[in-house]
């Protein structure tokens, strides 16, 4: 989906003030624009199963005017937001987003790069917003799980430096946690989108929870540090009370988004805590028959 309509002839860097009230109805247009190509890009990367609009001179052009002449105080949380999530959009939009290879290392630090200078750059009192550092926080988690998903180069030894990644990776899922849970009556406020990241989050940690195959990973690290089921448990009761206080507990018919989407993590986690008791089951049968054997070879040297 390209976001590319209306004239360029009113595309210009004139501030607001000075525009006619045509071009100034053009230019709220593309104040909408913006805000609706942000919105579904980060409920693109979220959700990963919507097509994120692609990113176009005609918005670019349009970023820079907002961020050279803001109108008023949303006009620099919008640039602030739209620039952070462009550094997440490019992950997703890339050429190699379906093909076998991953993006070079080099280039997702550099994205690393340049989100710590967005950062730096935030005035006071945006970098105190509230969506602000939830989408720093994000943005952060989402540049780190690229590099984590990239091939590893050695099966077998570890790496101390993806490591140390691993572990900056699980300190964000904490953070990101951390800073969303407010006030219970609080929640009823929170956008959309901060749903779709906490749901992420889970599945992330999940993953850091049963990675088994990566020599530079201990599992424990994460079962640790961080209680997976605690959270789940913790966002289902979030939810459904969310959801009973907007009148969504009357009936199946009339159940609210709070209520299902209580319902849809509850039944995910509740599938996380068999897929557990099995993988535990299955290590205890195999450390079982590795000393059934082991004592099976040694024990006529016993006697």
């Amino acid at each position: 989906m390209e976001l590319n309509k209306g004239s360029m002839q009113t595309q210009t860097t004139t501030p607001y003030s000075l525009m006619s009230a045509q071009d100034l109805d053009a230019t709220l247009g593309r104040r909408a624009m913006l805000a609706y190509f942000l919105l579904i890009s980060q409920t693109s990367y979220a959700k990963q199963e919507i097509l994120a609009p692609e990113w176009t001179p005609y918005l670019d052009e349009y970023l820079q005017t907002i961020s050279k002449y803001p109108e008023w105080p949303g006009d620099e949380q919008l640039a602030a937001q739209i620039k952070i999530q462009l550094l997440v959009h490019q992950i997703s939009q890339r050429s190699w987003k379906n093909q076998e290879f991953q993006p070079p290392a080099s280039y997702l630090k550099g994205l690393q790069s340049q989100l710590e200078k967005i950062k730096a750059k935030l005035p006071r009192r945006l970098s105190q917003n509230v969506d602000i550092i939830s989408q720093l926080l994000y943005s952060e988690l989402a540049i780190q799980d690229a590099i984590l998903t990239k091939p590893l180069v050695s099966l077998y030894i570890p790496n101390y430096q993806r490591q140390q990644l691993f572990e900056t990776h699980l300190t964000t899922l904490t953070r990101i946690f951390d800073h969303f849970f407010i006030p219970q009556d609080q929640y009823s406020g929170v956008i959309f989108i901060r749903w779709c990241q906490m749901a992420h989050g889970l599945i992330l940690l999940h993953r850091l929870y049963v990675l088994d195959d990566d020599p530079s990973w201990d599992q424990a690290s994460a079962r640790d540090h961080v209680g997976l089921f605690a959270l789940g448990d913790r966002l289902t009761s979030i939810l459904a009370e969310t959801g009973a206080s907007r009148g969504g507990a009357r009936s199946d018919s009339n159940e609210n988004m709070f209520i299902r989407f209580s319902r849809i993590i509850q039944s995910i986690c509740s599938a996380w805590v068999v897929e557990l008791q099995s993988s535990e089951l299955r290590l205890e049968s195999y450390d079982y028959l590795q000393y059934s054997t082991i004592n099976f070879r040694f024990k006529p040297l016993l006697f």
